[in-house]
Formats: structure tokens, C-alpha cells, sequence
């Protein structure tokens, strides 16, 4: 015991479950509102508290909010009990009357008895309450002594002690569901009579048969008792002044409720007419006059007895038997019922179609019990977002709809939505353990969105299924929505016929060396040609292949494809080079791809040097310990591994280093704004440095620019593939760019002894100037009018020296120079101004991006001294550079057994 005397050690024992007297309970007497418990013993007498006879109860907590958060972390969850809060009596009262209106009442409602806004006060407003007599009381006291002899009045069934424990929470909860009455016993009869004294005789005899009575003088007074709560049995007589029982009978039918209670008329006349005029106003029943109080008694109790088993068949067949809503059936009659044709009416509705996020991740670890109690806890935290007149409804699984009727705006169907994602994606507490999980709402209206049942079901799933995808967390249905999910359907079907009606091309993009220029590979990319929307590119079809896992068979149909095209070039004597195929994570997953590899090149006589596979870094780290294992086997067989799209993924060195890859591809994200941008030039060059350091030879995917050739060139990278060099063209176009022979890229920049100055310059006269000074003094002079064209004329020429003016649009001087230092770190970087603005200068010079600065107007021969320097240093960088060891190209890797020999587990 953790604080000594402050615990108590209380041998407890619970009927109906033999506790040893090993099993101690410790309460912690410091907390004033919960005892700290802990159970020791058997795995059953630990479990005792578990008891699944209180699963699906509903109980009302009203007390502080620190009761109740310890209620519900440390007790409900283990029990399967429903349960809602309230921390002032008004709010209870609300909520009590709420769920008896509904048809939904608590079973029991545990009230703090020092509660702000006075506990008592509540529980004799239950107690007077009609509607609330069937509900039980239980008392938290100071005093329990006290307590019992306040409370001895028959709704309050039991004193709780504080500090409260679960045991004594459980007993008394326990005992309480046995105290309840019997059917008979809880049932209310209405007895509608002008005379007082066959009442009076009516209601004594009922009376003594456990029935609680009520009683009404006239019709007028028993329809004010039904609407305001219906009872279970209503006795009738015929003939009353001003309006007569077979009118009443009518009028109680037609009330919310009203349809299925049974109506019992009592009449003096036993005539055929009376009878049929009985049954035709609604009756279920007749008993003539005088009464022979044995056959009421017995007609009685018959009529009880058959409506209860009709209720309990009608609930089996239209609720949802275990959250308790109304199922699909219900919900369907429901909508019916609000849509179907009558007067006029400019009412909104709106339907809201709910999925659970995650729900399978609980079902999975937690199991299906917890999972159970996690959808009763949702349906009871949706149902608390909306009115009573409102609907909500569980399909079945984790989807559940709402029906908010007669709205003013959209507006209220967007709050009611919020309010729902909000209180689902609060944590839920079961066995100790916090569970998280979300909800995707989609939201159709009415008459907006669809004027029948099935149409605003549908699009209220197609919104659903939008928030879903997109991660919002409620969608309003539009057309756009429909329209993409038709097309993306009628795309599925043209899809799984394309292969077999041959309309699948593979497209070739060549990948050549940065160094040589020469062809060392072809990337073999499929092509869809459609026969309405023409040749489809693989963004349009891909992911659509993956999600339907239609990628495996076009996959292996590309992998033959290409390995028995490769092969044909080889025989009519073009390359040989590698041919490049992209694997899916799908193939990974449920396909033998060793084997499937094996088999493909044995049938098209490819030597597996020649292939080489393209792995996504996600397909490789979804389950790297079996990935590592496949591509080793796929390595020992020959073939050249790849991994493409990096940069983009989640892999890291300690993971990379222990994967036998040949190439490493960077994105073409990274290229498209390389010449320009600091972050992803250095970037790129990270990952050139990084994977020659692991002995991989470099790709980059999209290039698309002499410039962004020139600069990875400079950067070291080994190969490029891009739409500068050439599109994926078919195999027979390839074939003829092969057969000519022709240059696929200009070669690298070689070094030669011309000095290039750039001048960036917006001004064209002071361009002139500078170009009719320095034109007879031996420089390769260069001219750009933007820090763009300045970038463009950087990349694709070895440029040494810069002089940029400070005021140009888009980007002043000192902003280009220091973005041109992150790129060209050698380049000597000079600053033309005419402005005193020393404080810049100064910080620009201080902080390396400026070399030199040069003020308007320049003095001819000072100018071409400072250039000279400028040149002068721009070679004395370079020299002390070449002196540096380079580091070695990396070569073709075969040396499996090293891979296998190192364990991924020491990542």
C-alpha cells in the first residue's frame, strides 16, 4: 500500500460471485469523490467488476465534472454501460425528459446529493414527474446514514458512500436492475371515463394488480395525458359528453406513439354497429357493460402481455439491436415518410452519412467486444448532437446516418456535422486504454441533392467517401463529386478490358550518361490508348490500377513486354543497355516477383544484367526487413535493383545502406526549379554526394532545360532522363533515334582559359557602357536583363565573375548574389549601386554574398583593376579546389554476398 494509513483494506464480497478472502479492495479515503481501488486474486475475482448482465444499460451521472471523468475512465468501459453527464439538475431534467420522449429512458440516474443547483431538489422534481416514474434513483452521499432516512421514497433504490468505489457502485447498480419491477407491475393504464364512480371502481381493482393509474374525465383531458406521455393501456367508454370515445380513439391513433397502443372501449351497447364503429375508430378491443371486473382484469393484462411482445418484435425488426437505434429499415420508412408528396412545402432536409476512421485498427487489436462498446459509445455521443425530432440511425459496421428534419439553412447541417466529428474524435476509454477515432461525414440535401430515398442515400455516400479521400472531415455533396465518381467508375470498367482488347502500349524514355553522353538505359512507361479519351498517361490510370489491384497483371505485361523489346534491339545490334521497369508495392505484396522475374527473361532470352527494377521508397519501407530479404534474391539472380522517386519518401541512410540498390533516382521535383532554388539545388546535391558515398550511380528524372543539364553536370550526377533529351516515345520511333546514332546531349562544359563575366543589369544604357569598356580587354562578356535569364545564362556557361545591379524588378542585387553564393559558391560576385546604402553593403559583404562593390558612376581603369582581382581570386579558389582528391565515379555494384551478410535489425 502505497500511502499507509490513508488506505483502507475492505474485504468485499459480491452475491452470486465467491471472492476469497485473499482479494483485497484498497480505498483511498484522501480523494473526496472516488476511491482509488486497486483488486488482487484470481483472474476471476480481478474480472468480477466485468459484468456483462449491465452491458447496454443507460445511466445518467449528475454530479461534477471530476465524478463523472473518473466514471468514465475507470468504470463504464469495463461494464458496457451507457452513459451521459450533466453537472446541473435543470440539464438533467432536460436530458431525462429528452430520452422519455424518444422512447429511449434511462435506467438508472446517479445524482451527487451536495450538488450545486441542490440534488434534492432534482430528485423530488423526478419523483413528481410522470414521465420519469419508471426511473431509478441512486443517491451519492456524505452522509449515508442520513441519507437513507431522507430518501425513503420509492424511486431512490439505493445510498452511495463517498469516496465511491466501483464495487460499491457495482452492487448497488446490480441490485438496483433486480429491485425493477415486473411488466405488470411498471405498466400505466389510462382510465377515460365521465363518471367518477366507474373509475373509482376501475381503479381499484387495477390498483390492487400493480398497475400505476391515471385518470382523465374526458377526451379533451386524455388526449393532454397521451401527448404529453403515452400509456401502455387505455380504457375508453364509448359515451362521454361534448366528444364520445370512438372520436377519442381516432384522435389518440393519430398522435405521435399513438399508433400501437392498445385502446380497450367500454360500451353499454353489444350491438353489431357499436362494434363495428369500436374497431373502426381504432380499438383493439371492446368490453360491454356492466363490467365483470375478472374478464377486465384478464383483457387487461391479454392486451399488455400482446402489445409488449408486438413492441418487442416491431423493436427486433427496426432497431439495431446493439447500439438500439433505428436500423435501415426504420430509417428508410422514416425518410419515406418525410419525403412523400403532399401540400406544398419549401422545407430543407438534410441527410448526413457517417463512417467511422480507424474502426478496424480497434477491431483488430483490441477485439470485437471493445469494438462493440466503441459503436454504442458513438451512437450515444452522435444521438446527444441532435433534436429530438431529428433521426439517427446505424446501417450497419461502423456507418451511421442522420436525418435532420426541416433545417433553415445549410449552415445548421454544417454545425450539426462539426459537433459530430468533434465529440466522436474525443478519446474513448475502454479497459484503461485510450482509443482515438474520427469521423467522415457526407452531407446530401433535400430537395437540393436528390428528391427520393435511394438518390440522397447515394450522394450522401459519394460526399462521404470525398471527405474520406481528401481528409475533411464533412463534405456537402455537389455535381463535380458525382460526375468524378461516375467517370472514375465507367474508367474502372474500360480498365479491365484494355488488356484483352490490346489497348496498352509501353513507351520508352532514354536515360543517358551525364559524361559520355552516350544511351546506357530505357525506361520502359505504359500507355493507355483509350478508345474516346485518346493516349492516356500513367497518372490518369495508375493509382486506379493500384487501388483495384489491376496493376499486377498490366505490371507483368509490361515486364515482358519491355525485357522482349530490349531484346530485339540487342539482336539488330543497338546497345546493349539496361531496360528499366517500375514495381509496384502491390506486386511486392501478392505476387511471387522472383519468380515471375525468372520466368520473363527465360522466355524472351534477356541476360538479367539488362533488367533493371524500379522500387518507390514507400513500396521498400512499408515491411523493409521482408523487402530487403526479396531484393537480395532479386539481386543474386542478376538483375539491377533501382530506387526511384528518392527524396520524396520516408527512407534513411540506416535503412538505405542495408538495400543492394545499383541507382539512385532523384525526383523531378527537385530538378524543376534546381537552377534557381538554393534549397533544392543543395538538395540534389546532398543526395549525389550521399549516394556516390554509397557507391550508387545517380539519375535525375525531369530534366527539361540545357540549364538543368549543365548544372548536374556540374554537380557530378551520372546519368539523366528528361523531356530536354527526349518524351517516351513507342519502341519503333526509339528504334530509328538508335539507328542514326545521334548526339543525345551536348557534353559536359570543358575548362578552357576564357574569362566570362555575366552583367545583370535592367538598365540598357548602363549595360552599353560597361559592354564598350570592357569589350577590348579579353573577356567572354554575357548580358542578362533578370535574375531569371541571369540563372539560365549561369547554368550553361561557366561564368566566373558577376556584376549585378542592387535595383532590378522581382529581386534586388543583393538578394540575387546571395542566392547565386548557395549556387555557384566559386563564382566572384560583385554589386553595381548608386545608392549610399551602407548599412546593406556592409552586411552583404560582411556575410560573404558580395565580393566587392562597385559605386555609379565607375571610374573606367579602377573598374578593370577590381575585375582583374576578381578574376585573379576566382583562379586561386579553383586551384587550391583541383588540389582536393575527387571522389571516385562509383562503378557497377556485384557484391551480394557483402549485402547479405549485413542485418537490417542493426539499423
Amino acid at each position: 500500500m502505497a500511502k499507509g494509513d490513508e488506505f483502507l483494506s475492505i474485504y468485499v464480497r459480491r452475491r452470486g460471485s465467491r471472492v476469497s478472502d485473499h482479494a483485497c479492495r484498497y480505498v483511498d479515503a484522501s480523494d473526496p469523490l472516488w476511491g482509488a481501488e486497486t483488486t488482487a486474486g484470481t483472474e476471476d475475482e480481478a474480472g468480477a467488476v466485468r459484468d456483462s448482465a449491465l452491458a447496454g444499460l443507460r445511466l445518467l451521472i449528475v454530479a461534477g465534472s471530476d465524478l463523472y471523468q473518473r466514471f468514465v475512465e475507470e468504470t463504464a468501459p469495463n461494464w458496457g454501460i451507457a452513459h451521459s453527464h450533466a453537472e446541473r439538475p435543470q440539464d438533467a431534467l432536460e436530458m431525462l425528459r429528452a430520452a422519455a420522449t424518444k422512447g429511449r429512458d434511462y435506467d438508472l440516474c446517479l445524482i451527487d446529493e451536495t450538488l450545486a443547483g441542490n440534488g434534492i431538489s432534482l430528485v423530488r422534481e423526478i419523483g413528481q414527474d410522470a414521465p420519469l416514474a419508471r426511473l431509478r434513483v441512486l443517491i451519492l452521499s456524505d452522509r449515508p446514514d442520513a441519507a437513507r432516512r431522507r430518501w425513503r421514497i420509492p424511486h431512490v433504490v439505493g445510498v452511495l458512500t463517498k469516496p465511491l468505489s466501483r464495487l460499491d457502485l457495482h452492487r448497488c447498480i446490480a441490485e438496483a436492475l433486480e429491485q425493477r419491477p415486473e411488466a405488470a407491475e411498471r405498466a400505466r393504464v389510462l382510465i377515460v371515463d365521465d363518471d367518477a364512480g366507474t373509475r373509482f371502481v376501475i381503479r381499484s381493482i387495477l390498483a390492487n394488480d400493480g398497475y400505476g393509474i391515471e385518470e382523465a374525465e374526458g377526451a379533451a383531458q386524455a388526449l393532454a395525458l397521451c401527448e404529453r406521455r403515452m400509456p401502455d393501456v387505455v380504457l375508453m367508454d364509448a359515451h362521454m359528453p361534448e366528444t364520445d370515445g370512438f372520436t377519442a380513439c381516432t384522435r389518440i391513433r393519430g398522435l405521435n406513439a399513438g399508433e400501437h397502443i392498445p385502446l380497450l372501449v367500454i360500451t353499454a351497447l353489444d350491438d353489431e354497429h357499436t362494434i363495428d364503429r369500436a374497431f373502426g375508430a381504432g380499438a383493439t378491443d371492446y368490453i360491454p357493460k356492466p363490467l365483470n371486473f375478472a374478464v377486465l382484469r384478464k383483457r387487461v393484462a391479454r392486451l399488455l402481455a400482446a402489445s409488449r411482445a408486438e413492441e418487442r418484435v416491431r423493436r427486433l425488426a427496426f432497431h439495431d439491436p446493439l447500439t438500439g437505434l433505428p436500423n435501415r429499415t426504420l430509417f428508410r420508412e422514416r425518410l419515406i415518410t418525410l419525403l412523400a408528396p403532399g401540400p406544398i412545402d419549401t422545407s430543407c432536409h438534410a441527410v448526413l452519412f457517417l463512417d467511422l476512421d480507424r474502426f478496424k485498427l480497434v477491431n483488430d487489436t483490441l477485439g470485437h467486444e471493445t469494438g462493440d462498446l466503441l459503436l454504442k459509445a458513438v451512437a450515444e455521443r452522435i444521438t446527444g448532437c441532435v433534436r429530438t425530432c431529428d433521426l439517427v440511425a446505424r446501417l450497419g459496421g461502423d456507418e451511421f446516418t442522420i436525418i435532420l428534419e426541416r433545417i433553415a439553412t445549410l449552415e445548421v447541417a454544417a454545425a450539426v456535422a462539426r459537433k459530430v466529428v468533434e465529440v466522436v474524435s474525443h478519446p474513448f476509454v475502454f479497459l484503461g486504454q485510450e482509443v482515438y477515432v474520427g469521423a467522415s461525414v457526407g452531407i446530401a440535401l433535400y430537395p437540393n441533392d436528390g428528391r427520393d430515398i435511394g438518390t440522397l442515400l447515394k450522394h450522401a455516400d459519394m460526399a462521404m467517401y470525398r471527405a474520406k479521400k481528401v481528409g475533411n472531415r464533412f463534405v456537402f455533396y455537389n455535381r463535380a463529386i458525382g460526375e468524378g465518381l461516375s467517370r472514375r467508375l465507367a474508367l474502372e470498367g474500360d480498365l479491365r478490358r484494355a488488356q484483352s482488347r490490346d489497348e496498352l502500349r509501353v513507351y520508352y524514355q532514354p536515360q543517358i550518361d551525364a559524361r559520355t553522353a552516350e544511351v546506357v538505359g530505357m525506361e520502359a512507361l505504359v500507355r493507355w490508348a483509350h478508345p474516346r479519351l485518346g493516349l492516356l498517361k500513367p497518372a490518369r490510370f495508375i493509382p486506379l490500377a493500384e487501388e483495384t489491384g489491376l496493376i499486377v497483371p498490366i505490371a507483368e505485361w509490361v515486364l515482358r513486354t519491355a525485357c522482349a523489346q530490349n531484346r530485339a534491339w540487342q539482336d539488330r545490334g543497338l546497345g546493349p543497355f539496361t531496360v528499366a521497369v517500375n514495381v509496384s508495392a502491390r506486386q511486392l505484396v501478392q505476387n511471387d516477383l522472383e519468380g515471375q522475374v525468372e520466368g520473363i527473361l527465360g522466355e524472351t532470352g534477356l541476360s538479367p544484367q539488362y533488367l533493371e527494377l524500379e522500387f518507390t521508397e514507400g513500396a521498400v519501407m512499408r515491411q523493409p526487413e521482408d523487402m530487403q530479404k526479396r531484393l537480395l534474391g532479386i539481386k543474386e539472380a542478376g538483375c539491377r535493383i533501382s530506387i526511384d522517386h528518392f527524396g520524396t519518401g520516408y527512407s534513411s541512410l540506416s535503412y538505405l545502406k542495408h538495400f543492394p540498390f545499383d541507382r539512385l533516382k532523384i525526383d523531378q521535383s527537385f530538378v524543376r526549379h534546381l537552377t534557381s532554388n538554393p534549397d533544392d539545388a543543395a538538395i540534389t546535391r546532398t543526395i549525389i554526394a550521399m549516394g556516390h558515398v554509397l557507391r550508387l550511380r545517380v539519375v535525375a528524372e525531369g530534366v527539361e532545360s540545357e540549364a538543368q543539364l549543365r548544372y548536374l553536370q556540374r554537380l557530378g550526377c551520372d546519368e539523366v532522363q528528361g523531356f530536354y533529351i527526349s518524351q517516351p516515345l513507342p519502341a519503333e520511333r526509339v528504334t530509328a533515334m538508335l539507328t542514326e546514332n545521334r548526339c543525345w546531349i551536348p557534353k559536359p562544359l570543358s575548362a578552357d582559359d576564357r574569362r566570362v563575366l555575366l552583367i545583370v543589369d535592367d538598365d540598357t544604357d548602363v549595360v552599353q557602357a560597361l559592354l564598350r569598356q570592357l569589350g577590348s580587354d579579353a573577356y567572354t562578356l554575357l548580358t542578362a536583363q533578370s535574375a531569371g535569364a541571369a540563372f539560365e545564362l549561369l547554368a550553361t556557361h561557366d561564368v566566373r565573375v558577376v556584376i549585378s545591379d542592387q535595383r532590378m524588378p522581382g529581386i534586388d542585387g543583393v538578394g540575387f548574389l546571395s542566392r547565386l553564393r548557395e549556387l555557384y559558391p566559386d563564382t566572384v560576385r560583385m554589386l553595381l549601386t548608386a545608392h549610399a546604402d551602407l548599412e546593406l553593403i556592409t552586411e552583404a559583404v560582411n556575410k560573404g554574398w558580395v565580393y566587392k562593390f562597385i559605386t555609379k558612376p565607375w571610374e573606367a581603369a579602377e573598374l578593370r583593376r577590381q575585375l582583374r582581382e576578381a578574376f585573379a581570386h576566382f583562379e586561386k579558389t579553383t586551384r587550391e579546389k583541383a588540389t582536393r582528391p575527387l571522389p571516385a565515379r562509383p562503378t557497377e555494384r556485384h557484391d551480394v554476398p557483402e549485402w547479405r551478410a549485413v542485418p537490417l535489425c542493426g539499423a
